[in-house]
């Protein structure tokens, strides 16, 4: 066998060296084989059941070539879905159209995150992007477990779907459905006729987009709550909110809830994300000429608006859905806690044991029971009759409902809980996040976050680069025989490459209370 083996290093090699003579000049092995292939053949037929690093280099191919093709998934079988990560994709819709003029700071975060769907896909899908990962960094997240997916570069950072023209693939899987991401799907998969997992008709437009998508709507489910769980302890209906058409009314709507509950309040228009379109009001504080004129033009463009008391958020707590188009109420239903930060904007998650670090008092809170029903177990009854509620609406695939606990002023110690904080219909971070812990070894618990350019700024470190290099020195990765991670840091996006937002994994106590000292989370 020794001589068969080396007997094919030998013909191999020969045949590379051919390759070599005969590729065009400027391309890279890797470009010139790829490029000569055509469907049904692809690079993934010539890897093999194994792979043999050191064979290929002594056989003279070239190490780029080796490492594109160690990280290459196999594909055989069903067509091949395509993920993207458009984030904003309800500002796209409140707008009527992507938004090109996102500050630049939210743009550099959103083009940080744009990998994070090579955590959420399935075997040997693509993900499409306008800013491909390193080959080491894939290569490590493979030697962890990760099924990497293919990944196609769109040219210019356009992802116009042109890269698929001669291409056959299962549809798209984007992180949130809009006008333009049908569109997309028309572009890349003509054929296809009818969406396989989620998602909407394919003969959505904009206004159905519109009136999915517009936070009054939360306004029905939280109704719907009430009703459905009418002996739980939700606090009062004024905590829900209401709609204002009206400077009048939202006057009013200051006054009732700064005299009712002792109250701020926060404003907020019919689409947004991460703590974007809302507006928090003081009682009795006159609004600023640029305030007065945001509310005008919410009005104007959209003829209301949500208006809800700013409660003492306590604990977050998040139903990660997957509405099934068949059979809704057998709809894929988990639980999660995450954290935000004042803003209302995403932090990160724990990763394992829910109650992780809670202290005794928010751990009784969460499992006293009213009539027989905790928290801990509402959340995901409360999940399923969202799931129900959204596929009336004719929404299926992912969603999230986001539930915390809050306490009033003059209430003491008593924490109610917000029947539906947001509903988010696309995948959330804590999708993200439950895949993220099959990476941790058995009975470890950790925490995800994603670390601000204001984090580094409280530490007085310069860059991702440099803060990636310290975690990674005091908290480097440990596995056990499982090959989880039992201790220390793994990133989700790259340290070097990150301009306003990294992604951190840390396990383990040292790992996990540093990270939480950082970034001002309190468990």
């Amino acid at each position: 066998m020794e001589q068969v083996y080396e007997d094919e290093i030998q013909h191999v090699r020969q045949g590379v060296k051919w390759f070599d003579r005969e590729r065009e000049p400027g391309l890279s092995q890797w470009e010139a084989y790829t490029g000569a292939l055509h469907l049904p053949m692809t690079p993934s037929r010539g890897k093999g059941l194994g792979f043999n690093r050191e064979g290929r280099l002594r056989a003279g191919l070239e190490p780029a070539f080796i490492d594109e093709m160690e990280i290459l998934t196999e594909h055989r079988g069903r067509p091949r879905r395509v993920w993207v990560y458009n984030p904003m994709c309800e500002i796209e819709v409140g707008q009527g159209r992507e938004d090109k003029t996102l500050p630049k700071p939210r743009r550099e975060a959103v083009s940080d995150l744009a990998n994070l769907p090579m955590f959420l896909c399935n075997r040997a899908d693509i993900l499409y992007t306008g800013r491909p990962p390193e080959k080491s960094f894939l290569k490590a997240w493979k030697q962890r477990g990760l099924s990497l997916p293919e990944i196609v570069t769109a040219e210019d950072g356009k992802l116009d779907g042109k890269e698929f023209a001669d291409r056959i693939v299962g549809g798209l899987r984007p992180w949130g459905w809009t006008p333009g991401i049908l569109d997309l799907q028309k572009r890349i998969s003509p054929q296809q006729v009818e969406l396989e997992e989620g998602g909407p008709d394919l003969s959505w437009g904009y206004p159905q987009f519109s009136e999915l998508y517009a936070k009054h709507r939360i306004l029905e489910l939280r109704r719907r709550l009430r009703e459905r769980f009418e002996m739980f302890p939700f606090g009062p209906e004024l905590v829900d909110g209401g709609l204002v058409s009206s400077m009048r009314e939202i006057d009013l709507w200051r006054e009732r809830i700064a005299c009712e509950l002792q109250l701020n309040t926060v404003l907020k228009g019919p689409f947004g994300t991460a703590g974007i379109g809302q507006l928090r009001l003081e009682p009795d504080r006159a609004l600023t000429v640029p305030e007065l004129r945001w509310i005008d033009k919410v009005l104007q463009n959209h003829g209301r608006m949500l208006v809800e008391p700013w409660v003492l958020d306590l604990d977050d707590y998040s139903a990660l859905l997957t509405v099934h188009r068949d059979n809704p109420s057998k709809s894929v239903i988990t639980t999660s806690r995450f954290f935000t930060d004042l803003r209302g904007q995403y932090m990160g998650t724990l990763l394992g044991r829910m109650t992780a670090g809670m202290d005794p008092d928010r751990l009784r809170a969460l499992e006293y029971e009213t009539d027989g029903l905790s928290i801990r177990k509402l959340i995901p009854l409360a999940g399923k009759e969202a799931a129900l509620w959204l596929a009336e609406q004719g929404y299926y695939g992912p969603a999230g409902l986001d539930m915390y606990t809050y306490r009033l002023p003059g209430q003491g110690r008593k924490r109610f809980l917000k029947p539906a904080g947001e509903v988010n219909y696309r995948f959330t971070m804590g999708h993200v996040a439950r895949r993220l812990e099959k990476f941790l070894a058995k009975g470890a618990r950790g925490i995800w976050i994603l670390v601000g350019l204001r984090h580094l700024a409280q530490r007085g470190i310069a860059d991702f680069t440099t803060f990636g290099a310290e975690s990674a020195q005091r908290f480097p990765p440990c596995f056990g025989p499982d090959k989880g991670l039992v201790s220390g840091v793994l990133f989700t996006n790259e340290p070097d490459k990150a301009r306003q937002m990294l992604g951190v994994m840390a396990v383990g106590p040292e790992a996990v209370n540093e990270l939480i000292r950082d970034t001002g989370l309190t468990l």
